[in-house]
């Protein structure tokens, strides 16, 4: 399995080296010097990096980095983790959906996926985007680069919680002090304006196409293994939590969902498929008080790859099975309308070319109202 390794929001860029030495795992966990994952909270709109280091003989110090989402490049994960028995489910699913995107598409030869998606001519804002894993429409090349600056400092501008540091000798203290730092930041501003937006210009959705992990794998008859993985999708997070909170009941109420949503340990040292990873690393078998995965669990019963819960596939390997079956169908329902419009184009002639594209005399916003 190769690096960086993505599971939902949860990504594992490094896995460090063991140190054997006492302080540095215990029975259940190893804590290598070196390891860096990071999560992507779509909730806060926040990007937290945690590293592990040499903390002496006193133990590893643990640390997690706070920055916008907004302005963090988001990682490009080689290897994908998801759950096998999802597959089916996830799969049914894309097919409902590109279903019902093909029959729009092609209703006509050329139809409105084509105003869409012809590069604009203006170089007006609404043309354009900024660019981000979530974002289709990429600046054209005459866009000059003091334009792209000012996109950069609104979007800085729109998150007013920034970047933070915490560190600590545990995991689970070190994202207890994240949680508390980040709510004391959402008071403050609130304080200061009256008014607290999380902002996060990534998809819900943008991960969904990568991993699978469905409502039905985090039900309540599901065990504490499985329960664990909740913390890293943030579809699982909280429902209630407004974009804009500007009542100081909406911000009560936000923080406690915050904290118990953030007061848990995203190192992912404690999940299963992360210690599988790090057992097949040099100087395990050093670490004279850790018990291996095997012997503390039947490898029918844990989640992880080698029993089959979990499914790795290269990142390219699942766009090219997601655009093959996309392709596949619209192909389909392509040949079909073709066949059905056969003795309707016999009697009322061919259809008219297509003309300019709309996008080239209007902005993208306004091409839908004059289509309708």
């Amino acid at each position: 399995i190769n690096l960086p390794i993505q599971y939902e929001d949860f990504f594992i860029h490094h896995l460090g080296k063991i140190d054997c030495r006492p302080l540095y795992h215990n029975t259940n966990q190893i804590w290598p010097v070196g390891y860096e994952s990071s999560w992507h909270d779509r909730i806060t709109g926040s990007f937290f990096t945690c590293t592990i280091t040499d903390g002496g003989e006193f133990g590893p110090m643990f640390k997690v980095r706070r920055c916008p989402c907004t302005v963090t490049s988001m990682p490009d994960a080689d290897t994908v983790i998801s759950n096998i028995n999802d597959e089916k489910i996830d799969n049914d699913q894309k097919l409902g959906f590109e279903k019902s995107y093909c029959e729009l598409g092609f209703d006509e030869d050329e139809s409105i996926q084509m105003h869409l998606h012809d590069p604009c001519e203006l170089c007006s804002p609404s043309c354009y985007t900024l660019q981000g894993p979530g974002n289709n429409c990429q600046p054209d090349g005459s866009l000059s680069s003091e334009y792209m600056e000012q996109l950069q400092q609104h979007s800085c501008y729109m998150d007013e919680i920034g970047e933070f540091f915490v560190e600590g000798r545990s995991s689970s203290s070190v994202w207890s002090m994240v949680s508390q730092t980040l709510i004391d930041a959402c008071i403050e501003i609130f304080k200061q304006s009256g008014v607290l937006q999380f902002c996060c210009n990534h998809n819900l959705g943008d991960t969904r196409e990568l991993s699978s992990p469905l409502p039905e794998l985090f039900n309540a008859g599901a065990g504490e293994s499985v329960q664990n993985l909740r913390k890293f999708c943030s579809s699982t997070g909280p429902k209630h939590i407004p974009q804009v909170i500007k009542s100081e009941s909406d911000l009560e109420t936000s923080c406690e969902e915050l904290r118990k949503w953030l007061n848990q340990d995203r190192f992912g040292l404690d999940v299963e498929f992360v210690q599988e990873l790090l057992e097949q690393s040099s100087g395990v078998q050093s670490c004279s008080d850790y018990v291996l995965l095997a012997e503390r669990c039947s490898p029918a019963a844990s989640k992880t790859v080698g029993s089959g819960f979990f499914l790795a596939k290269r990142k390219a390997e699942v766009h090219c099975e997601t655009e093959s079956t996309s392709d596949e169908l619209c192909r389909s329902l392509k040949r079909s309308r073709n066949l059905d419009s056969v003795v309707e184009n016999e009697t009322k002639g061919k259809a008219p070319p297509p003309g300019r594209p709309l996008s080239t005399k209007l902005p993208l916003e306004l091409v839908g109202d004059v289509l309708q």
